[in-house]
């Protein structure tokens, strides 16, 4: 993971990470989750005002899970999109899962963001597979989730 500043420059903020996906900003402003794909977790790192990072950590196992796409929820805890499960799981740190919901026809479970005050879950799927997606054969779907407890 590349760190770029503000006069252009670049540095390394990370490294042996394993396919790392989205990034995302936990509520302190201060840890940052990162998905990591084919290691089956999300890490955290701190970030230094100068947005440097340090202090790896495991925030969470999630089994056969592969978490891609993310959104942190106003209590830490973090939905993901993991497309070879076909689910969109929350889970907070320490690995409990919170919640987990299956994709309509297996489709792949990309992406997530949260919106409407943490009423909701945007939830973007994919109709493809392994084979099909490098033909171009991909079809993606915006679905809204109600959380009706905020969670």
């Amino acid at each position: 993971m590349l760190l770029v500043q503000p006069d252009g420059s670049i540095t390394q903020a990370a490294d042996d990470l394993i396919f790392p996906n989205r990034t995302a900003l936990l509520p302190d402003g201060r840890t940052l989750v990162v998905a990591e794909s084919f290691a089956n977790r999300l890490s955290v790192f701190d970030v230094a005002t100068d947005g440097s990072l340090s202090n790896r950590r495991t925030f969470a196992q999630v089994g056969d899970h592969t978490p891609d796409g993310i959104a942190v929820m106003p209590d830490g805890s973090v939905w993901f999109g993991s497309p070879m499960t076909a689910a969109f799981v929350r889970v907070e740190e320490g690995g409990r899962i919170l919640d987990e919901v299956k994709t309509n026809g297996g489709r792949w479970a990309v992406a997530c963001a949260v919106v409407s005050d943490g009423r909701q879950l945007a939830c973007i799927t994919a109709d493809t597979s392994i084979e099909r997606m490098p033909q171009g054969d991909s079809q993606a779907f915006i679905e809204l989730l109600d959380l009706a407890d905020g969670g």
